[in-house]
C-alpha cells in the first residue's frame, strides 16, 4: 500500500507519481512485480478480468510483489487519469466496485460494511479493511471489529497493532490464534489453520 497522504501529485515541480513509481523499480524490478495489466490479460477492463478470470493464482505470482495506491481522493483521480483503465500502471488503484478499474477493493469500516466487503470477496475482488480504528478498540481492548473483519473474508487487515508493542495488549492476533488462517469464505474445504 502505498498512501501519500495529503500531498499534491505534482509538489514543488517533482511529480509525485513518477518519484514512486521509480523507487518501486529500483526495488522491485518488472519481472517480480503483478500489475493491472497482469490480472487484465486480454479482458476490456480489469473489473471484467476479476469477475470473470479471477486473479492470477498464486503459484503463478508466488515471490512477486503488487503495489496499490491507498488514496480515494483526486491524488487518486489523477493517477487513474494518467493510466486510464489503469492500463500500462505500475499501482492498484482503490476504486468502487462498479468501476472498470476494480480489482482491490477497501472499505475500512467492516461494522457499517460488511455485506459490501463480503460481497466484494465472493465476487473475486481482493479485499482490504480495518479492524481497529485510531487507537479506539486497542484502548478498550474491544475485538469485535476486528472479528467482523476477519469475518468478512477481507484479505488485508491494515492496523496500527500487529502485536509488537510491550505497552499495548490489544493486537491484531490476539495469543492464542492461529498463526495463518484460512479465509472464512474463499478457502477449499480441506484448508487448516496454523499455529504459530
Amino acid at each position: 500500500m502505498v498512501e501519500p497522504k495529503d500531498l499534491e501529485w505534482v509538489v514543488d515541480g517533482i511529480d509525485l507519481f513518477e518519484a514512486i513509481e521509480a523507487d518501486i523499480d529500483s526495488v522491485w524490478p518488472r519481472e517480480v512485480r503483478v500489475e493491472p495489466d497482469d490480472v487484465r490479460n486480454n479482458r476490456a477492463t480489469l473489473r471484467r478480468a476479476v469477475l470473470e478470470e479471477g486473479w492470477p493464482l498464486l503459484d503463478e505470482v508466488r515471490g512477486k510483489a503488487a503495489f496499490a495506491l491507498l488514496d480515494k481522493s483526486g491524488i487518486r483521480d489523477a493517477y487513474i487519469e494518467r493510466h486510464p483503465g489503469l492500463i500500462n500502471a505500475t499501482m492498484f488503484a482503490i476504486v468502487d466496485e462498479d468501476d472498470p478499474a476494480a480489482a482491490l477493493i477497501s472499505w475500512t469500516q467492516p461494522d457499517s460494511k460488511f455485506d459490501v466487503l463480503t460481497a466484494a470477496v465472493d465476487a473475486g475482488f481482493i479485499v482490504r479493511t480495518r479492524p481497529d480504528s485510531a487507537t479506539v478498540e486497542a484502548e478498550e481492548g474491544n475485538y469485535t471489529r476486528q472479528q467482523l473483519a476477519i469475518e468478512s473474508g477481507a484479505h488485508i487487515l491494515s492496523t496500527d497493532f500487529p502485536g509488537n508493542d510491550d505497552n499495548v495488549s490489544y493486537s491484531l492476533w490476539p495469543s492464542g490464534e492461529p498463526a495463518i488462517r484460512c479465509n472464512p469464505r474463499t478457502a477449499p474445504p480441506d484448508c487448516g489453520d496454523i499455529s504459530g
